[in-house]
């Protein structure tokens, strides 16, 4: 959907250098993986990036369940079991690494709560972008 609408095209864009490399992306990311290894240690970060997959894992088969017809069992199953490691590797990190923990959910709040911002930006620059080339 958001390929359809040229969207993740328009990230692509404005997070490469003029060869289409992303290094601005790289960058951003490493300096994300960073400030979490500077508040924890690596099996911190390691349980970090499994939370942040767990997440990512649930979101999917939460839209498989919406859009599958037949075998909806599966990703049911699969949302099901995600969550409850979820929930206890979240009691984990609340133990082990509540700073890590705090700076995660600090950086989903800003990502959740400037979206739409960004994104008209992106739609912005997305339409900006195709206009330049039409008229080149």
């Amino acid at each position: 959907m958001a390929g359809e609408e040229g969207l993740i095209k328009s990230v692509t864009c404005l997070l490469c250098n003029r060869r289409d490399i992303p290094d601005r992306a790289v960058v951003l990311f490493g300096s994300l993986a960073g400030l979490l290894a500077i508040s924890g240690s690596l099996s911190t970060l390691v349980e970090t990036a499994s939370l942040v997959f767990l997440l990512t894992f649930g979101l999917v088969n939460l839209i498989a369940v919406r859009q599958i017809r037949h075998r909806r069992w599966l990703p049911v199953m699969s949302l099901s079991v995600g969550s409850v490691v979820l929930v206890l590797l979240l009691g984990r990190l609340m133990v082990t690494a509540p700073v890590s923990l705090a700076l995660l959910f600090v950086c989903l709040a800003l990502i959740f709560t400037m979206r739409p911002a960004i994104l008209r930006h992106f739609r912005t620059y997305h339409e900006d972008y195709a206009k330049e080339k039409r008229d080149a």
